[in-house]
């Protein structure tokens, strides 16, 4: 039996509730600056122990972490606990830095812990159908791809009393980039190189950029583009599309338009077909959607405990996490230099 501890309620609750469903876990703490929110969550979930700081919970007798703090806290507490000798499993992003960046890869090295990033959206079912295909070579060479991540969260940017959050803190919108990279890094099999970013300016909040768009060079040479909004008048939604010299695929808008699937390997064909694909993996156990994105943390979370329990490389270790992560920062350093193209660290090739 694994011990569990969940840093982080307000998306860590989702995580309690799926490792309690999935078995063979324990979750033996919980933390959270806000002392009613523990108190609450551990009576309702019937967990022994809360905690009000990642310290504290460190202390406890867990074998994993699940760091699902505030965005600009997750490098420097997944470090924290990797140097506490506790396995990692962290929400999105893997750091905010460059610097903090190479600190997590040395963090990991060093402890020999695993450590996996929570890109949830990498275990959409049409992700890993896309991704098999590739690998089948269905697509030939996949040259180009595209991802749009269009949300607004104005109003998750103060708390109740009115206080700002760290959605406030003015981030740019690109750096929240691995729910749009992830699943295009594994549709596509390939690494960024190099990225160029330009902003439409602010017109909803004062000195936050509306949305930006990137434009990033892959280790094949092909391009992907990436859209990112968080301060918007726009539905929420993610859309996802490759080309290959075989075939394309097109999500259309996630959850609203059926997938598109075009190949020249099928005689005669006119237009694209329409796929019944989805984000929900067919005939998962009916807990599996306990997470909030279908049946993504389901299988996520399985995957890293399968790690634990083996040993082997968990899918998405810390070289993937940077990879990653690191093309919303240097892409929010190429905004801020005139779209100038900056250089992404391959960080892939230390694995």
């Amino acid at each position: 039996m694994l011990r569990a501890g969940v840093a982080g309620l307000r998306r860590g609750r989702s995580h309690v509730r799926v490792l309690q469903a999935i078995g063979g876990v324990e979750v033996a703490a919980v933390a959270d600056l806000d002392g009613d929110v523990v108190e609450r969550i551990c009576r309702e979930y019937h967990i022994p122990r809360g905690c009000s700081s990642l310290a504290e919970l460190l202390d406890q007798e867990i074998d994993f972490v699940v760091i699902a703090t505030p965005l600009p806290l997750h490098g420097q507490h997944a470090i924290e606990a990797l140097e506490r000798g506790v396995h990692v499993l962290s929400e999105v992003t893997a750091a905010r830095t460059r610097d903090e960046c190479e600190a997590l890869v040395e963090a990991v090295e060093r402890s020999g812990k695993q450590y996996m990033m929570g890109e949830n959206c990498c275990y959409w079912a049409f992700v890993e159908t896309v991704k098999t295909l590739r690998e089948r070579g269905t697509f030939g060479d996949i040259f180009y791809g595209e991802a749009e991540y269009i949300h607004d969260v104005q109003h998750l940017m103060h708390d109740a009393a009115g206080l700002p959050t760290w959605r406030a803190q003015r981030m740019e919108p690109i750096i929240y980039c691995t729910h749009s990279f992830g699943p295009l890094l594994w549709m596509t099999g390939e690494y960024p190189t190099e990225v160029i970013c330009a902003g439409t300016g602010s017109h909803f909040v004062p000195g936050m950029t509306d949305l930006q768009t990137a434009l990033v060079r892959l280790t094949n040479g092909g391009l992907v583009k990436v859209t990112i909004s968080f301060t918007n008048a726009r539905w929420p939604g993610h859309r996802y599309s490759v080309m290959g010299t075989r075939a394309s695929f097109d999500t259309g808008w996630v959850n609203h338009d059926q997938p598109r699937f075009f190949t020249k390997d099928v005689p005669n064909l006119q237009g694209p077909v329409e796929l019944p694909l989805g984000i929900n993996v067919p005939g998962a156990p009916g807990a599996a959607r306990d997470g909030g994105h279908g049946t993504a943390e389901w299988y996520m979370l399985r995957a890293f405990l399968e790690s634990l329990r083996t040993g082997r490389r968990p899918p998405i270790d810390v070289y993937d996490a940077v990879m990653m992560t690191l093309p919303g920062i240097c892409a929010t350093e190429s905004a801020a230099a005139g779209s100038t193209a900056i250089p992404v660290p391959q960080y892939q090739l230390r694995r």
